[in-house]
């Protein structure tokens, strides 16, 4: 089995990651999964559908307007 062979999941999720990152997936799921990361520079919010695919995603900075909304309110 060659090295690269178990990574090929990871690779083709990546891909789909930063698909949805230019243009989230609209439509209807029966469920949701989210998964927030507070890192110490942003904080990330991910969205995958009911068959765990990625359909959305957020990254918010210090300098990005969600986080001036959230600052000033």
């Amino acid at each position: 089995m060659p090295e690269t062979k178990p990574f090929a999941y990871c690779d083709q999720l990546v891909k789909q990651f930063e698909a949805v990152i230019q243009k989230p997936i609209p439509g209807r799921s029966s469920f949701y999964y989210t998964g927030v990361d507070l890192g110490t520079a942003c904080v990330v919010l991910t969205v995958l559908d009911d068959t765990r695919k990625p359909v959305a995603e957020l990254t918010a900075t210090p300098m990005s307007s969600a986080m001036e909304w959230w600052w000033t309110t």
